[in-house]
């Protein structure tokens, strides 16, 4: 599992001196212990004026262990609503791109990541915070950071609003870029209350270096996993965010930090290269469906899709990462027979340049059941459960038909039924 702690407490050189609110907020109560209401008080007191908040209200706190944890998220599976026809399509064309774990529910998956790895969450529902048992055990005092993240999540809830993930109909690419935001600047407050609590002044080696050594660790998670799509989606937010927004920090404040809120990012690569242009039209629709199957639904995945796609299919987590800068737009269309007998997938992606399509081109070479054409920077990826539908269908898209098609191994594959994709938990969570 993904461990997203950065080492606490250690002693730091280099870099300027900053004056910023720390200076003025209070800390002689701190560090503490968090099961205390008198902790809880002090911690709030110092993050919502670090945030220059200071009418905020504090939300309630509490302390469970991991298995109340995983039975609260079991029953919000349970109760919330069934699966739709795209999401259970989804759940089937993940595993052909090698995206997911073939032969476990998304959502199992995701439950063991969270259960095992979350040190607190804030619920969106319920106003409320909780910080897990053995947490405040192990770390004592050191579990005040963890806290104070969760803070910063109320705060925005407060002030800003947090959007609930789970009802937007954003583009997978778009979530995650708000989840840069409120999760960056959680890890940023977080980091500015143990400096102030340090009685250190913020700069680039204690600000923003903490959490590009936290990017090294994400992307060797991601290339390890077996569902790299769902990692990327829960834990690159952190260390992403953290670096641009400890940047902005440094550079102009809280009024910097705030802007991200003003106009806020829509795309992952634009949070990655502040020099990213908006995504450009892709140069051909998506084909009509297969004979038998329906259009049930379409995505983009972004930066985040294609890093974890290029790890999938063999790069580094860093060199996924590289080559994912590359990304200019996607779209990701799904088709299905009603009773999810017979799945297929139309995939188009537009890179920045010829070599790299070429390059993805070929490492998507040995996937089965699955076509892959170029043309120029575009490629065009054809997927289904079925050899049939496939040996039918894509003779029928000429929009991107070249010379270069490459035809997959085409192995039999078996249709997975697994639970949604990304079953966003009504809570924004800081991890061990």
């Amino acid at each position: 599992m993904l461990s997203v702690a950065c080492e606490r407490g250690e002693a730091r050189t280099g870099g300027e001196a900053d004056e910023r609110p720390a200076a003025r907020c209070p800390t002689e109560k701190l560090p503490c212990r968090v099961r205390l209401p008198q902790c809880q008080k002090a911690l709030f007191e110092l993050t919502s004026c670090l945030r220059e908040q200071p009418e905020a209200t504090m939300p309630p706190v509490r302390v469970i262990t991991r298995e109340e944890l995983e039975e609260q998220l079991r029953a919000e599976l349970d109760e919330g609503e069934p699966p739709s026809l795209e999401a259970r399509a989804l759940d089937s064309v993940l595993p052909l791109l090698l995206l997911a774990r073939p032969g476990a529910a998304v959502e199992e998956v995701r439950i063991e990541q969270l259960v095992e790895g979350v040190a607190a969450f804030y619920d969106e529902e319920q106003k409320s915070i909780s910080v897990l048992e053995d947490v405040i055990e192990e770390e004592g005092e050191g579990a005040s950071v963890y806290l104070a993240h969760e803070f910063v999540h109320a705060l925005q809830d407060q002030r800003e609003g947090l959007e609930d993930l789970e009802k937007s109909d954003k583009s997978f690419d778009q979530k995650l870029a708000t989840l840069m935001l409120d999760e960056g600047e959680a890890v940023l407050f977080e980091q500015l209350a143990l400096l102030a609590m340090e009685d250190e002044p913020p700069a680039a080696n204690n600000l923003v270096e903490p959490w590009s050594d936290l990017l090294s660790l994400v992307l060797d998670d991601i290339e390890a996993s077996d569902a790299p799509l769902t990692l990327t989606y829960d834990s690159l937010s952190y260390a992403v965010g953290g670096v641009r927004l400890g940047e902005a920090y440094l550079a102009g404040g809280t009024g910097a930090v705030a802007a991200y809120h003003a106009q806020p990012l829509d795309n992952v690569l634009g949070w990655i290269d502040e020099s990213a242009q908006a995504p450009r039209p892709l140069a051909c629709g998506q084909p009509d469906a297969p004979s038998g199957l329906a259009t049930v639904g379409s995505d983009r995945l972004g930066f985040g899709g294609l890093l974890a796609f290029g790890s999938a299919l063999g790069l580094s987590g860093e060199e996924a990462y590289d080559f994912a800068r590359s990304w200019r737009n996607d779209e990701l269309t799904l088709y299905a027979r009603d009773d999810l007998s017979a799945v297929a997938f139309a995939f188009r992606i537009a890179l920045g340049s010829e070599a790299d399509a070429l390059m993805l081109r070929e490492l998507a070479a040995n996937l089965s059941n699955v076509t892959v054409t170029r043309a120029g920077s575009e490629l065009r990826l054809l997927g289904a459960t079925h050899e049939e539908i496939l040996d039918t269908w894509a003779a029928s898209d000429s929009c991107l038909q070249s010379k270069e098609v490459v035809p997959g191994d085409r192995g039999q594959l078996t249709s997975l039924r697994t639970r949604p994709l990304v079953h966003t938990l009504r809570r924004h969570s800081s991890h061990r």
